[in-house]
């Protein structure tokens, strides 16, 4: 009986575990530092203060004890972007996670995960954050589902849906999403 190399890998696949080119980690996170700032000008500040949030320790609390998931939805406008990117900026200036920033709403034209890399977001981004998940502490944000979802984009919050299960089965690795608890309760 032989195995090949395709029945391996068809075999794993069945298994969710998806076999990348190897990458340095330094090539890994310059990818993803420049894809985690598409749409990161954002004001977060009132009369140059800054607001501090106590979810913000919520957050990088969960992240600590290892959760595979987190969900962030409150009320429109209440600063969920905001509470992120400070996150954001807790993550890159006090840890050694890698992380990826996504904002939603920057992608709302996408069809399929190929559509990504040409919207400016590393190719095989799920193997890239596996391959990663293997030196570091991973961290993905995905900012603004809501907005595909209000814009009537379900072709791209499908394809964002199917990241987020993906991503969720990566070791070492944990999703944080953020949406408006409207879209969340009633959106189909």
């Amino acid at each position: 009986f032989l195995i090949t190399r395709k029945d391996v890998i068809d075999e794993l696949t069945k298994h969710r575990i998806v076999v990348t080119p190897k990458r340095s980690e330094l090539e890994i996170l310059s990818a993803f530092a420049s894809a985690s700032r598409i749409g990161r000008n954002w004001i977060r500040t009132i009369g140059n203060e800054k607001i501090p949030r106590s979810e913000l320790n919520h957050l990088i609390e969960y992240a600590n004890q290892g959760s595979r998931s987190i969900l962030l939805m409150d009320r429109p406008g209440s600063g969920k972007t905001c509470l992120l990117l400070d996150f954001v900026d807790y993550i890159e200036n006090s840890t050694p996670w890698g992380l990826l920033f996504i904002k939603g709403d920057q992608f709302t034209d996408v069809n399929s995960e190929s559509d990504f890399v040409a919207r400016g977001l590393p190719d095989d981004l799920v193997g890239q954050c596996a391959r990663l998940a293997t030196l570091r502490k991973v961290i993905v944000i995905l900012d603004s589902l809501d907005v595909l979802s209000l814009s009537r984009r379900h072709g791209a919050l499908k394809v964002f849906l199917v990241l987020m299960d993906r991503l969720t089965a990566v070791e070492g690795l944990t999703l944080v999403v953020a949406c408006r608890d409207f879209d969340l309760k009633y959106d189909p």
